[in-house]
């Protein structure tokens, strides 16, 4: 009988050790898992604004019928601004078609400098 309750009460107190260690894991991770939720947020946001600036500079052109495969888009947003009276040739850093095999896809034109391509088109 004291072999048994012996037994028992190391069997008891290895339980406790173990509920123990597996508490102070649990907390652990818990720990570990708001960090690292705070850091994905903190993530989400720095991407959130890094593509917001990306495309602030971005002007997109719509109904603009594709010319050709090799079609020079910088040359037909040129031409289309000289049409509207606006001069922003040397502002554009790149166009391209947002999606080059559909038909009639927007334009995207990424503009070099912005505020000074705004300014322009607001003095023209």
């Amino acid at each position: 009988m004291k072999k048994s309750i012996t037994f028992m009460s190391k069997k008891f107190d290895e339980l406790q050790r173990e509920n123990k260690e597996i508490k102070k894991m649990l907390k652990d991770n818990e720990k570990e898992n708001t960090n690292l939720k705070d850091r994905i947020r903190h993530l989400e946001i720095t991407i959130d604004e890094t593509e917001r600036k990306k495309i602030e500079n971005n002007i997109i052109i719509n109904g603009i019928e594709k010319q050709d495969k090799q079609e020079n888009t910088k040359e037909v947003v040129n031409k289309l601004m000289k049409k509207i009276y606006v001069n922003v040739e040397d502002g554009i850093h790149t166009c391209y078609r947002k999606d080059v095999h559909k038909e009639n896809s927007p334009i995207i034109v990424e503009l070099a400098i912005a505020k000074m391509c705004i300014r322009r088109i607001a003095q023209s």
